[in-house]
């Protein structure tokens, strides 16, 4: 088996399966796992003994104790019919320890970026000729959900930026980047999802005043062409969030807070969201209820305890200040572009943890520990001059 796994990664295996990964996140939930199960497969048969040597020992230990109490909260969770369903996302953060461990090429990285970014385009303008031509409050994907459409295309759109700027810097042709772009943020904006909104444009903003502040003129006007389209929904709940109306998120929130007195040692077990969410709280909502309590740190605090939800947050939130620091320190300048769009998809994606359930979520989940592990070791990585 470790001779077939060597050949598979001698011929760029797991290369192709992140490749598949990247390519079918807006259009297929069974590929994208599918595809990620055999990615960790290929990586525990290739290790084998050396799965945990020479990985970095704070980001493993605290990766042991999170799996180890989450893996506790199932077994002690009084739901256990729902909690033993929760095997079903916890096997994805083995893909942080194989980012962690894993280096792509220079070649096999461009690929699977270039990859995902076209299915990004492709997606986004297949949802806006369905906005347009059917009249619909948002710019609905066909294949995934909108949440997770949205939050995917605003990676999407900061890493094709990323393109298009380095186009521009190399005098290479820069248009099918900038149109491509152009296409993601409408797809963004049309879905009215405020966080994915806030990301991109935010993340686009600082990318564009650091790296290539000499466009940030252009960049502004394209920006304010779009707006003149009228996303109608943006606008709508941007002025409901600012009348200070409660959304469905501070809703759940509230009650979540308030079962923290209560907390068991090991939680009330994953995926009880609806089991312990009070009865009164479920009666609020205008319409269907929030699947999830959409923040990622409180939900692993009421689901896996305080030890297991303490140790996530300060992972996540310690990486996100250790790759901020070690980017404005770095004196590398031949990646330090690389480095500074790495810096600005953490922000991203931390940011959606807190307002959104991304671990317990297929494409999401296996998005954020493939990114997380491989952001951190991208940056923390020796200086190369």
């Amino acid at each position: 088996m470790n001779n077939i796994a060597s050949r598979l990664e001698a011929q760029g295996g797991a290369a192709v399966l992140t490749g598949l990964i990247a390519g079918f996140s807006f259009w297929s939930t069974a590929v994208v796992e599918i595809s990620a199960a055999l990615l960790v497969l290929l990586f525990l048969i290739q290790q084998g003994s050396d799965l945990f040597r020479r990985t970095p020992s704070i980001p493993l230990l605290l990766w042991c104790i999170y799996v180890s109490g989450v893996v506790l909260s199932i077994f002690f969770s009084p739901f256990p019919e729902e909690s033993y369903e929760y095997f079903r996302y916890l096997w994805h953060s083995i893909l942080f320890i194989m980012a962690l461990k894993r280096e792509f090429s220079s070649r096999e990285l461009v690929l699977i970026s270039r990859i995902f970014v076209g299915s990004g385009a492709v997606t986004a303008g297949a949802a806006m000729i369905r906005f347009f031509i059917e009249g619909s409050a948002h710019a609905t994907p066909y294949f995934v959900g909108l949440t997770t459409s949205s939050n995917l295309l605003a990676i999407a759109g900061l890493i094709c930026l990323h393109q298009t700027l380095r186009a521009v810097e190399n005098l290479q042709r820069w248009w099918a980047h900038a149109f491509a772009y152009i296409i993601i943020v409408l797809g963004v904006l049309f879905s009215a999802r405020v966080t994915a909104v806030f990301v991109l444009l935010m993340g686009s903003l600082l990318m564009v005043l650091v790296v290539r502040p000499k466009v940030f003129i252009q960049w502004v006007a394209a920006v304010a062409m779009i707006l003149f389209l009228n996303p109608r929904a943006l606008f709508v709940k941007l002025s409901w969030i600012a009348t200070g109306n409660p959304t469905d998120r501070h809703v759940v929130w509230d009650a979540g807070l308030g079962l923290l007195g209560n907390l068991p040692l090991f939680g009330f077990g994953p995926a009880s969201f609806t089991k312990i969410l009070p009865a009164e709280t479920l009666l609020s909502f205008a319409y269907r209820p929030p699947a999830s309590w959409h923040n990622d740190v409180l939900e692993v605090i009421l689901e896996s305890g305080w030890i297991t939800g303490s140790v996530y947050a300060i992972g996540i939130i310690g990486a996100l200040f250790s790759c901020t620091w070690r980017c404005i320190r770095s004196k590398n300048k031949l990646d330090r572009n690389e480095r500074i769009l790495g810096v600005i998809l953490l922000w991203g994606l931390v940011l959606f943890a807190f307002v959104d359930s991304v671990i317990s979520t297929a494409v999401l989940g296996i998005a954020w520990w493939l990114l997380l592990g491989g952001i951190i070791r991208h940056i923390t990585k020796e200086d190369l001059a």
